[in-house]
């Protein structure tokens, strides 16, 4: 009953390792090492001083010529056990399966060896000394029970020592024909039975603690892979969004730089003509809504055409540039100033009546004619010039903004017609003409 329930257990434990993977496997095997060579470590004195005093009782019943050299051998054994054992584990700890065979192996043929020197001692003292019969079977099982407990993990390490050291006495018993040792012997044999089935439930709970452990230890590295890959793809998405920011920054600012270069004027800087008819009406509405003024001047370079022919493309650039900053210079704070046309400006001049946009474009004319740049065709004191023409209303619903436009630009075309230099008002008929200072 015991061998079938024995291989019933085994049967359970072998399908629990079929049913694992090499990793795994190879994770229970080194956890088995470890556990066989912390107990030896642990077990080495104990095992050593069992031996002592078993030999120390041996001098009492048998010559000390044949105790001494019993215990020596002895003593060697446990000692190679514990230095061999220990020292091939420390140089193989990452153990591959070779590493455990070769371990178990040791373990095996050095406990066999001790064993069978526990078991052979009842034929050196005599079968009839009951005493010592019963402390050497008390003895034996002593150690063969803790070896049980130690190295259990390892069915073939804990019968090692338990066979070569029990059958001797198991048969002397069991073959005696006494009753007494015969009843010795089969209590022997169950506690032999009882062991096997406590083995056998201590390897079954350390193969589950061990697959529970190598399991959870899969979870886990399969979590900080997940866990890597997450902040790998975390840092990229974020380095994503970061190189998007930074194209849409870069994006914004083409974008603002083209813009720019639509809405201003690439020579001299100032806003266009669309930029001008955007703050001409705005500037009309809020001139309505304040019943106010506002006057605007159109500027134009007089025989441009002709200083560009005589002295070039990039002279005629650097005139319009000098005439762009002297009228940006001499203008109100609050004005605006446009390029309007190739050598036309447009100034917006909010809240200025006729007579205060009269003598605003009067300082400006003077300004133009101060820059003295020389022009050899112009028929003016051969310097460069400008002619004005002036529009100024209150706006009124009535009226549209285009209607100051129009009269600015006849103004001008009037000022031009007068020979040029010269400042031009339609709605008050006024000429402020450059030689009369009017």
């Amino acid at each position: 009953m015991l061998d079938n329930r024995n291989k019933s257990e085994s049967n359970a434990i072998r399908l629990k390792l079929d049913g694992i993977t090499p990793m795994d496997k190879q994770s229970v095997e080194q956890f088995k090492l470890r556990i066989l060579q912390e107990n030896a470590r642990d077990g080495g004195f104990a095992l050593m001083m069992a031996c002592v005093v078993y030999a120390a009782l041996l001098v009492n019943h048998l010559e000390t010529k044949l105790v001494v050299p019993w215990l020596m051998v002895a003593v060697t054994l446990v000692a190679l056990r514990f230095t061999i054992i220990a020292r091939y584990f420390g140089a193989n700890v990452g153990a591959r399966t070779r590493s455990f065979v070769s371990t178990v192996k040791l373990n095996v043929v050095l406990l066999a060896m001790l064993g069978l020197m526990f078991g052979m001692t009842p034929f050196l003292y005599g079968t009839n000394n009951y005493l010592m019969l019963a402390f050497t079977n008390l003895w034996c099982a002593g150690i063969a029970a803790a070896l049980f407990v130690s190295q259990g993990v390892v069915p073939s390490i804990a019968y090692a020592f338990a066979i070569p050291a029990l059958a001797p006495l198991l048969g002397l018993y069991l073959l005696s024909g006494d009753m007494e040792l015969t009843l010795v012997g089969m209590g022997n044999l169950l506690i032999l039975g009882f062991l096997l089935i406590f083995s056998s439930r201590i390897r079954e709970a350390f193969l589950e603690e061990v697959m529970h452990r190598t399991k959870y230890e899969r979870l886990a590295s399969h979590y900080e892979e997940e866990k890597a890959k997450t902040e790998y793809l975390v840092n990229e998405l974020y380095d994503e969004v970061e190189r998007r920011k930074s194209a849409e920054v870069l994006i914004r600012k083409a974008r603002e730089e083209a813009e720019n270069k639509s809405n201003y004027d690439f020579l001299t800087g100032l806003p266009n003509r669309r930029i001008f008819e955007k703050a001409l009406a705005r500037e009309w509405f809020r001139a309505m809504r304040n019943r106010d003024s506002l006057s605007l001047v159109v500027c134009k370079v007089d025989a441009f055409s002709a200083y560009r022919e005589r002295y070039g493309v990039h002279a005629s650039d650097q005139c319009i540039v000098r005439i762009a900053d002297s009228i940006s210079d001499n203008k109100r704070g609050g004005d605006f100033l446009a390029r309007y046309g190739n050598e036309e400006f447009a100034l917006l001049l909010p809240g200025a009546d006729e007579m205060a946009a009269l003598e605003i474009t009067e300082n400006l004319r003077q300004a133009v004619f101060d820059q003295t740049i020389l022009h050899a065709d112009a028929p003016i004191e051969r310097v460069v010039t400008a002619s004005f023409g002036v529009g100024a209303f209150m706006p009124i619903e009535s009226q549209r903004y285009g209607e100051l436009v129009q009269v600015a630009a006849q103004a001008l075309n009037q000022a031009q017609r007068s020979g040029g230099n010269c400042v031009v008002t339609i709605n008050g008929a006024a000429a402020v003409d450059a030689d009369s200072g009017e």
